[in-house]
């Protein structure tokens, strides 16, 4: 982590962790200041395959399915700041125009 904020901007990056990972880890992702996503699967069937830890089909969807509404808030987000800060630009001018 120390080396990817050294040499990258992590303030557009996103590091998705799988459910049960180690909140030790997520922590100290948080602490260097990158965005995360724990992904929940407690009211879901199995993500994963009975035979090995990898995901099924299932798994994957979830996981996209959260990580889209994850980015998708960001956007929304990012929007209304700028937005809001566009009003606030126009309002300070009518203010001086009409004096």
């Amino acid at each position: 982590m120390t080396f990817a904020k050294e040499n990258y901007e992590i303030k557009d990056k996103v590091l998705v962790f799988r459910p049960n990972s180690d909140s030790l880890l997520i922590n100290e992702a948080k602490r260097k200041g990158f965005n995360t996503i724990l992904l929940d699967s407690s009211n879901d069937s199995s993500w994963t395959f009975d035979y090995d830890a990898h995901w099924n089909c299932y798994g994957h969807e979830k996981a996209a399915i959260q990580v889209s509404d994850f980015l998708k808030l960001i956007l929304i987000s990012n929007y209304f700041m700028y937005f809001s800060s566009f009003i606030n630009v126009i309002s300070i001018k009518q203010i001086f125009v009409n004096d």
